[in-house]
Formats: structure tokens, sequence, C-alpha cells
């Protein structure tokens, strides 16, 4: 078993890899031979990561770094040819790439090194103090004031848990206590915080709107949210600030058993980017991605 990145839960081992090797869903499906309907899943908690996959996965971060771009296309157009042929994803590109950034966080007298260890050693040796991410603000609610002021002095961003097909965030599933995030505003960077151990979801929470399997979200949701009660003082300033509930519903009248949810955090010590982070890609709406420094020059 990988020790870093898996040490919370073996599902993790899809999720800290596939990050690692910069690929969405379908690319690492394609590449292990399952469905993505299944990757997604074990990513989200729904089944657990077992059996031939774990066993694949497990294989795939012992083998060394420079090595695994290779493998991963070899493996999808195994798969491919089982099943008929078809095309064959840029796996050896875009994994190549993501596997540079990673490298290029480390000391350059330890770069040359990893090249040659294990994809687990490079994942944990990145990511043993948390993985840094990027959370993506805008003035579609709060000023960047009223941002800053919520998560230095609240210690919360808030961020509704369900999306407004009322769908959960799939990012949150990805994220855990220790985690670095990045907040930018309007992609201006403005500064790190730690994302701490967040509450235990309220007894009861009313919904204005229908939201997919609520209870189950709750229990396998990692421990990094904080509930505020509409009805609380804060919630209050975050009705004011145009924020929306958990369900994404608009703050009404009603305020009992409803509850604006947040990623609960704190001042990191991490310096800011000199270059900022990558662009999020044109037309995605996801407000956390991974973090990715902006290349020099």
């Amino acid at each position: 078993m990988l020790d870093g990145p898996t040490k919370d839960s073996p599902s993790r081992l899809a999720i800290d890899l596939r990050d690692a090797l910069g690929l969405t869903q379908e690319e690492l499906a394609a590449a292990l031979g399952v469905d993505k309907r299944t990757l997604s899943r074990i990513e989200m908690r729904e089944i657990e990561l077992a059996g031939p996959m774990l066993a694949a996965l497990e294989l795939l971060s012992r083998i060394s770094v420079a090595d695994v771009p290779r493998t991963l296309e070899e493996l999808a157009r195994h798969h491919l040819a089982q099943e008929g042929g078809g095309e064959i994803p840029a796996l050896l590109e875009k994994s190549s790439a993501s596997l540079e950034k990673l490298l290029l966080q480390l000391p350059q007298s330890r770069r040359e090194a990893m090249r040659g260890a294990p994809l687990g050693r490079l994942v944990a040796s990145l990511w043993e103090a948390g993985r840094p991410w990027v959370y993506w603000a805008t003035r579609a609610r709060a000023d960047l004031p009223t941002t800053s002021d919520l998560a230095k002095r609240h210690g919360i961003i808030c961020r509704p848990l369900f999306t407004d097909r009322g769908e959960p965030q799939p990012y949150l599933f990805r994220l855990r206590p220790g985690d670095d995030v990045l907040l930018c505003y309007d992609e201006v960077p403005a500064a790190w915080f730690r994302i701490r151990r967040g509450d235990e979801p309220p007894v009861r929470i009313e919904l204005d709107r229908p939201v997919s399997d609520l209870a189950g979200i709750l229990v396998r949701l990692p421990p990094i949210l904080s509930f505020i009660p509409q009805e609380s003082e804060l919630g209050r300033v975050l009705r004011q600030a145009d924020y929306r509930l958990l369900d994404n519903s608009p703050p009404g009248r009603r305020t009992s058993g409803r509850f604006f949810s947040a990623l609960r955090v704190e001042p990191s010590r991490r310096a800011l980017p000199l270059g900022g982070p990558e662009p999020r890609a044109r037309g995605s709406r996801f407000a956390i991605t991974p973090f990715g420094a902006r290349a020099p020059g």
C-alpha cells in the first residue's frame, strides 16, 4: 500500500494519482480499462477502491516517475484493443507535463533523483504536509474585502455543498484537512489558507430545493466544512453578501434548519507564487482546482 497519499482511505489512491498525472476521470479510466462512472463513484466514496483496480493503481504508484507516462499509454492501447479499438487519449503528453510541474516544486538537487523514484514517493514527498489548491472567488458574490475578512477573521470560505443541479460539488471529495488553498479574486492571488477540520453536520437540515442523497453525502464527505445557521449573526452577514445556502438556494424568510456551508480555513504560511497560478481552463466552472504554478517567462 502506498504510504503518503493513501493514509486517509484506499480510495484516495485514485484521487492522488489522478491529480499528480493531471488526467481527467475519463482518461485515467481508459488507462485502467474501467468506465468513467466507476472511477467517479470511487472518488466520491460511493464505493470503495478494491480488487484488480486497487492492484493496478498500487502497481502504477511503484513505477518510476520517468516511466509512468509511457506505461499509461501502453495500458490504454491494450484496453482499447481488447474492446475493439478506439482513439487513444493523449496520456503521454498530459501526464508528462503534469509530472514535470510537480518535479519543479522540488529543490533542483532532488529533481533528477526523483525521476527514477516511484511515483508514489514523489506524490508523498510533495503532499505529506497538504497539497495546494486554488479557490477562484469572483465578484458574483461578495467583494474582495468581505471575502478576505470572512476567511481571516471568521475562518470560512463560503461555498454551497451542492451545485445548482442538486449534485454535490465534486472537488469537495478531493480535499482534506491540512491542504493549502490559494484564494484568488477575479484571477488575482490574494492569500494562502490552510483547510482545518470542520464541524459535525447538523442533526436537522431543511432544504429548499431537491438534492442528491444528502445523508449519504454528509457521511462520505471529508471533515472540511463548517455549517453556519442562516439565522445566526454570521449567517446574516453571508445573506447580506448574497451567498447561497448549502443546497444552492438563495436565503429566504424561512430560516429554521437552513445552513450555509463553507470550507473551514486558517491563514497558511505559504508564500504567494511569483507568477500566480495557472488560469482555469477556458469555460471551467469549478470553483476549486489543483494548484499549478504558472511557468516563468
